[in-house]
Protein backbone atom coordinates (compact mmCIF):
# COMPACT_ATOMS: atom_id res chain seq x y z
CA UNK A 1 0.00 0.00 0.00
CA UNK A 2 1.16 3.42 -0.58
CA UNK A 3 2.26 5.81 2.28
CA UNK A 4 1.30 9.13 0.87
CA UNK A 5 2.47 10.45 4.15
CA UNK A 6 6.30 9.50 3.15
CA UNK A 7 8.41 12.80 2.40
CA UNK A 8 11.68 10.56 2.48
CA UNK A 9 12.22 12.16 -1.15
CA UNK A 10 11.36 16.05 -0.28
CA UNK A 11 13.15 18.94 0.79
CA UNK A 12 11.03 20.60 3.70
CA UNK A 13 11.66 24.52 4.90
CA UNK A 14 9.32 25.20 8.03
CA UNK A 15 10.22 29.16 8.76
CA UNK A 16 10.05 30.34 12.34
CA UNK A 17 11.01 26.01 13.30
CA UNK A 18 13.14 27.38 16.11
CA UNK A 19 10.28 26.86 19.09
CA UNK A 20 6.25 26.62 19.40
CA UNK A 21 4.04 25.49 16.20
CA UNK A 22 7.21 25.35 13.29
CA UNK A 23 9.01 23.65 15.12
CA UNK A 24 6.67 20.81 15.69
CA UNK A 25 5.90 20.86 12.32
CA UNK A 26 9.56 20.41 11.14
CA UNK A 27 9.40 17.59 13.66
CA UNK A 28 6.87 15.80 12.12
CA UNK A 29 8.24 16.51 8.27
CA UNK A 30 11.17 14.88 9.53
CA UNK A 31 9.40 11.84 11.27
CA UNK A 32 7.92 11.67 7.89
CA UNK A 33 11.11 11.12 6.05
CA UNK A 34 11.84 14.60 5.00
CA UNK A 35 15.46 16.19 4.53
CA UNK A 36 14.53 19.58 6.70
CA UNK A 37 15.74 23.11 6.97
CA UNK A 38 15.00 24.71 10.35
CA UNK A 39 14.28 28.42 10.89
CA UNK A 40 14.53 31.39 12.72
CA UNK A 41 16.26 35.02 13.46
CA UNK A 42 18.56 34.35 15.98
CA UNK A 43 21.53 31.71 14.83
CA UNK A 44 22.32 30.24 18.80
CA UNK A 45 18.27 28.82 18.52
CA UNK A 46 19.10 27.74 15.01
CA UNK A 47 22.23 25.86 15.79
CA UNK A 48 20.50 24.09 19.08
CA UNK A 49 17.51 23.12 17.08
CA UNK A 50 19.61 21.74 14.46
CA UNK A 51 21.84 19.92 16.72
CA UNK A 52 17.93 18.81 18.40
CA UNK A 53 17.72 17.62 14.97
CA UNK A 54 20.95 15.23 14.13
CA UNK A 55 20.80 13.77 17.47
CA UNK A 56 17.49 12.05 16.41
CA UNK A 57 18.95 10.85 13.11
CA UNK A 58 17.32 13.42 10.93
CA UNK A 59 18.67 15.04 7.70
CA UNK A 60 18.50 18.91 8.65
CA UNK A 61 20.22 22.20 8.26
CA UNK A 62 19.82 25.13 10.35
CA UNK A 63 20.04 28.62 8.44
CA UNK A 64 19.43 31.80 10.35
CA UNK A 65 17.68 34.54 8.05
CA UNK A 66 15.55 38.11 9.21
CA UNK A 67 12.75 37.37 6.85
CA UNK A 68 12.37 41.36 6.38
CA UNK A 69 15.30 41.35 4.56
CA UNK A 70 15.34 40.15 0.98
CA UNK A 71 19.02 39.74 0.80
CA UNK A 72 19.39 37.53 3.79
CA UNK A 73 16.28 35.58 2.62
CA UNK A 74 17.73 35.31 -0.99
CA UNK A 75 21.23 33.51 1.27
CA UNK A 76 18.64 31.14 3.10
CA UNK A 77 17.39 30.10 -0.46
CA UNK A 78 20.84 29.42 -1.60
CA UNK A 79 21.83 27.36 1.41
CA UNK A 80 19.03 25.05 1.11
CA UNK A 81 19.96 24.54 -2.89
CA UNK A 82 23.48 24.20 -2.12
CA UNK A 83 22.42 21.67 0.55
CA UNK A 84 19.94 19.59 -1.32
CA UNK A 85 19.57 20.94 -4.80
CA UNK A 86 15.73 21.24 -4.52
CA UNK A 87 12.54 22.66 -2.26
CA UNK A 88 9.42 20.76 -2.50
CA UNK A 89 7.12 22.29 0.72
CA UNK A 90 7.31 25.25 2.55
CA UNK A 91 5.86 26.21 5.80
CA UNK A 92 5.81 29.72 6.49
CA UNK A 93 5.38 30.06 10.15
CA UNK A 94 7.02 32.92 11.06
CA UNK A 95 5.61 35.49 12.40
CA UNK A 96 5.50 38.81 15.04
CA UNK A 97 2.70 39.40 17.39
CA UNK A 98 2.86 42.11 19.83
CA UNK A 99 0.09 42.62 21.70
CA UNK A 100 -0.73 46.43 21.86
CA UNK A 101 -4.31 48.64 21.80
CA UNK A 102 -5.31 50.84 19.52
CA UNK A 103 -4.46 53.66 21.35
CA UNK A 104 -0.82 52.24 21.91
CA UNK A 105 0.53 51.14 18.92
CA UNK A 106 3.57 52.89 17.58
CA UNK A 107 3.93 53.47 13.91
CA UNK A 108 7.32 51.68 14.44
CA UNK A 109 5.40 48.51 15.96
CA UNK A 110 2.78 49.15 12.93
CA UNK A 111 5.70 48.91 10.55
CA UNK A 112 7.15 46.18 12.00
CA UNK A 113 4.25 43.75 12.40
CA UNK A 114 3.61 44.12 8.98
CA UNK A 115 7.94 43.91 7.70
CA UNK A 116 7.61 40.69 9.56
CA UNK A 117 4.16 38.86 8.93
CA UNK A 118 3.51 40.12 5.20
CA UNK A 119 6.56 41.29 3.46
CA UNK A 120 8.48 38.22 5.09
CA UNK A 121 5.86 36.69 3.68
CA UNK A 122 6.03 38.09 0.72
CA UNK A 123 9.66 37.21 0.71
CA UNK A 124 9.57 33.64 1.20
CA UNK A 125 6.69 32.63 -1.29
CA UNK A 126 8.74 34.72 -3.71
CA UNK A 127 12.18 32.33 -3.24
CA UNK A 128 10.36 29.17 -2.66
CA UNK A 129 8.90 29.91 -6.51
CA UNK A 130 12.23 30.63 -7.49
CA UNK A 131 13.33 27.03 -6.51
CA UNK A 132 9.98 25.01 -6.91
CA UNK A 133 9.98 25.88 -10.60
CA UNK A 134 13.30 24.10 -11.24
CA UNK A 135 10.26 20.78 -10.14
CA UNK A 136 7.48 22.52 -11.78
CA UNK A 137 6.18 21.53 -8.45
CA UNK A 138 5.77 22.31 -4.90
CA UNK A 139 3.85 23.34 -2.15
CA UNK A 140 3.62 26.23 0.21
CA UNK A 141 1.50 26.60 3.13
CA UNK A 142 1.09 29.60 5.19
CA UNK A 143 -0.03 29.96 8.47
CA UNK A 144 -2.78 32.39 9.11
CA UNK A 145 -5.14 33.13 11.60
CA UNK A 146 -8.61 33.60 12.57
CA UNK A 147 -7.86 37.37 13.52
CA UNK A 148 -7.80 37.93 9.63
CA UNK A 149 -11.41 38.00 9.82
CA UNK A 150 -14.28 38.38 12.68
CA UNK A 151 -11.56 39.39 15.32
CA UNK A 152 -11.92 36.56 18.05
CA UNK A 153 -12.78 37.21 21.53
CA UNK A 154 -9.20 37.31 23.04
CA UNK A 155 -7.18 40.40 21.82
CA UNK A 156 -4.72 40.23 19.08
CA UNK A 157 -3.92 43.96 18.43
CA UNK A 158 -5.45 45.67 15.01
CA UNK A 159 -2.09 45.50 13.45
CA UNK A 160 -1.35 41.70 13.72
CA UNK A 161 -5.03 41.15 12.31
CA UNK A 162 -4.48 43.60 9.53
CA UNK A 163 -1.47 41.65 8.59
CA UNK A 164 -2.95 38.61 8.71
CA UNK A 165 -5.78 39.54 6.48
CA UNK A 166 -3.02 40.39 4.21
CA UNK A 167 -1.72 37.02 4.08
CA UNK A 168 -4.82 35.61 3.20
CA UNK A 169 -4.98 37.72 0.17
CA UNK A 170 -1.34 37.00 -0.53
CA UNK A 171 -2.00 33.06 -0.63
CA UNK A 172 -5.15 33.41 -2.43
CA UNK A 173 -3.29 35.40 -5.56
CA UNK A 174 0.16 33.26 -5.12
CA UNK A 175 -2.01 30.10 -5.85
CA UNK A 176 -3.07 32.10 -8.87
CA UNK A 177 -0.38 33.00 -10.19
CA UNK A 178 1.98 29.93 -9.60
CA UNK A 179 -0.66 27.21 -10.13
CA UNK A 180 0.73 26.77 -13.80
CA UNK A 181 3.95 26.28 -12.35
CA UNK A 182 2.66 23.50 -10.49
CA UNK A 183 2.74 25.22 -7.25
CA UNK A 184 0.20 25.17 -4.88
CA UNK A 185 -0.59 27.42 -2.09
CA UNK A 186 -2.93 27.32 0.82
CA UNK A 187 -3.07 28.47 3.89
CA UNK A 188 -4.05 27.26 7.64
CA UNK A 189 -6.18 29.41 9.48
CA UNK A 190 -5.83 29.14 12.91
CA UNK A 191 -7.59 29.68 16.01
CA UNK A 192 -5.82 29.23 19.76
CA UNK A 193 -3.00 26.95 19.63
CA UNK A 194 -1.57 25.17 22.81
CA UNK A 195 2.35 25.12 21.69
CA UNK A 196 4.35 26.46 24.74
CA UNK A 197 3.82 27.29 28.28
CA UNK A 198 0.49 27.91 29.70
CA UNK A 199 -2.30 29.31 27.63
CA UNK A 200 -4.12 32.55 29.20
CA UNK A 201 -7.24 32.10 30.93
CA UNK A 202 -8.65 34.47 28.01
CA UNK A 203 -7.55 32.37 25.34
CA UNK A 204 -9.08 28.98 26.73
CA UNK A 205 -12.35 31.05 27.40
CA UNK A 206 -12.57 32.01 23.76
CA UNK A 207 -11.52 28.69 22.65
CA UNK A 208 -14.11 27.00 24.36
CA UNK A 209 -16.77 28.64 22.52
CA UNK A 210 -15.41 26.86 19.49
CA UNK A 211 -17.42 23.70 17.44
CA UNK A 212 -14.30 21.57 19.66
CA UNK A 213 -14.53 23.51 22.71
CA UNK A 214 -10.85 23.53 23.72
CA UNK A 215 -7.62 25.25 21.78
CA UNK A 216 -6.45 23.28 18.99
CA UNK A 217 -2.66 21.61 19.68
CA UNK A 218 0.79 22.02 17.43
CA UNK A 219 0.60 18.62 16.43
CA UNK A 220 -3.11 19.06 14.78
CA UNK A 221 -1.89 21.77 12.95
CA UNK A 222 1.44 19.30 12.02
CA UNK A 223 -1.40 17.19 10.72
CA UNK A 224 -2.79 19.57 8.83
CA UNK A 225 0.01 20.37 6.80
CA UNK A 226 1.73 16.90 6.11
CA UNK A 227 -2.07 16.42 4.06
CA UNK A 228 -1.74 19.76 2.49
CA UNK A 229 1.82 19.36 1.50
CA UNK A 230 1.01 14.98 0.61
CA UNK A 231 -0.50 14.23 -2.80
CA UNK A 232 -3.65 13.96 -0.60
CA UNK A 233 -4.20 17.36 -1.96
CA UNK A 234 -3.14 17.49 -5.12
CA UNK A 235 -6.69 18.81 -5.97
CA UNK A 236 -6.23 21.86 -3.48
CA UNK A 237 -4.53 25.22 -3.70
CA UNK A 238 -5.71 29.05 -3.08
CA UNK A 239 -8.10 27.92 0.39
CA UNK A 240 -7.68 29.12 3.75
CA UNK A 241 -8.72 26.29 5.61
CA UNK A 242 -10.02 27.19 9.46
CA UNK A 243 -8.67 24.77 12.10
CA UNK A 244 -10.12 25.08 15.38
CA UNK A 245 -13.77 25.13 14.70
CA UNK A 246 -14.72 28.30 14.17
Amino acid sequence: MKNYLDFSDKTVLVTGSTRGIGKTVAEFFANHGASVVIHGRSMERVSREKDFFEQRGHRVIGVAADIRDRAQVDVLFSEIRRSYGRLDVVVHSAAFRPLRAIDDITDSEWRETLDVNLFGAFHIVRGAAAMMKDENKGSIITIGSIASGTPPAYFNGIHYSVSKGALSALTRSGAKELGARGIRVNSLVLGPVVSEGVVPREVRDAASQSFLGRPLTAHEVAYACLFLASPLASGISGESIVLGGY
